[in-house]
Order: structure tokens, then sequence, then C-alpha cells
């Protein structure tokens, strides 16, 4: 005998519940400040350049601790070595690229034959060890050199200095401030003269070989 059995559920139906708005976090602001402590950076102000007699950007890294500087006779430019990391005189094994990146005024200069280059009425240089990216835009893993120049102000002044040292070393060295255009217009001019004779002696004739002699001006208008 079969039989047929039937179960019946009730079935209970429910609107579906309305979307919840997803809630939004407040904006996160992360703010920092550049750590200049003794042990990352050196600062040098203008009195500090004068007195040490600064001339190429390699003279003020001949003050900086943890720092040495190398030349080669191979090679014309410098390079540099700060807390054990020395720059490779052939750049093209680093993108040319020097380990120690260089700013004046804010404008970088990424390479190494520049740094002999004469410096001419500077304010103020800073030298920060250790990587600097964060800091400076080029990439600088074993530190960055910060020079800025005087500008020209509102008030006629100039000033004169001359050395003599060994080999008839000469040099004269001149700062003008001139204000063109009171309250508008500034023109500020370095320059220097340079001279040394040599150091190797023509026995033929008497005469020094390899002497040197410079001549450098700046141009700077505000």
């Amino acid at each position: 005998m079969a039989g047929l059995l039937i179960i019946c559920r009730p079935v209970c139906g429910q609107d579906a519940p309305a979307p919840s708005t997803a809630p939004t976090l407040p904006p996160i602001v992360v703010t920092a400040h550049i750590f200049n402590s003794a042990q990352s950076a050196q600062f040098f102000n203008k009195s500090d350049l004068e007195n040490t007699n600064v001339q190429t950007q390699a003279d003020i890294l001949k003050q900086a601790a943890n720092v040495s500087v190398n030349k080669s006779y191979g090679y014309f430019g410098t390079t540099y070595t700060v807390r054990g990391v020395t720059e490779n005189a052939l750049l093209l094994s680093n993108d040319a690229r020097p380990s120690v990146s260089q700013y004046i005024d804010d404008i970088p200069c990424v390479d190494t034959l520049s740094r002999n280059t004469p410096l001419l009425n500077i304010a103020s240089a800073q030298f920060y060890r250790g990587p600097q990216e964060t800091l400076f835009g080029a990439p600088s893993p074993a530190g960055a050199l910060n020079l800025y120049m005087a500008a020209p102000t509102n008030r006629w002044s100039g000033n004169v200095d001359y050395q003599y040292g060994s080999y008839e070393f000469q040099q004269v060295q001149t700062t003008v401030n001139a204000p063109l255009i009171k309250d508008h217009l500034y023109l500020g001019f370095s320059g220097n003269f340079s001279e040394q004779n040599g150091f190797i002696t023509n026995t033929f004739d008497g005469s020094k070989i390899d002497g040197d002699q410079q001549r450098n001006g700046l141009l700077i208008s505000a």
C-alpha cells in the first residue's frame, strides 16, 4: 500500500535591507621636519668660509667630519669619501652620477669635474652626511653639499682682498654690490685673478713650465 506524505512549511518574506553608506575616514596628513643635528649636518656661514680661505667646493668638504677629498693624476675631477663610501672616478659605473650631490642656489651640479670651479662671494654652505634623496632631488647616497651665493642688496658696497704665497702666488679678489634702480634692481659682481709659478724648472732657459693663471667672474642680479 503506497502512501503520500506532504509537508508544508510556512515561508515568511521580508524586504531586503537598504544598503548602508560606507564609513568615511578623515584625511591623514603626514608632516615632518628636517633633522639638522650636528651628527648629520655641518653648517658654514660667510665668516667661516672667509676665515678658512675657501676657494672651491673641495675646500669646504676638507673641513667636514668623516669626509676625505681624493685627487687622481689620471682624472681631472675630484671624488669624496664619506663615512667609508668612496665615489668611483669612472662615473659610468654609477650612471654618471656622483655619490655626493651638489647644489648652488638650488641648482644641482651632478658631476665631479665642476668641484674645482672657484666659488665667489659665498653666503653660506651646508653639508649633509648620508642619503639625502628625501631632502634633495638628485640622488645622493653619501651626502649633499648645499651652497648659497650672496644676493645683491639695496646698498652700495665693495671690498678687495689680496693674497701672496709661495712660488710667487698672487691672488686678487673683489666684490661690488650696486643698486642700479633703488628698491627695484640690484646688481652684484664678484671676480678674482690668480697666478703662480710652476714647480718644475726648465734647465735650458731656467723658466717654470707648469705655472698657472686663472680669471673668474660672477654676475648676479635681483
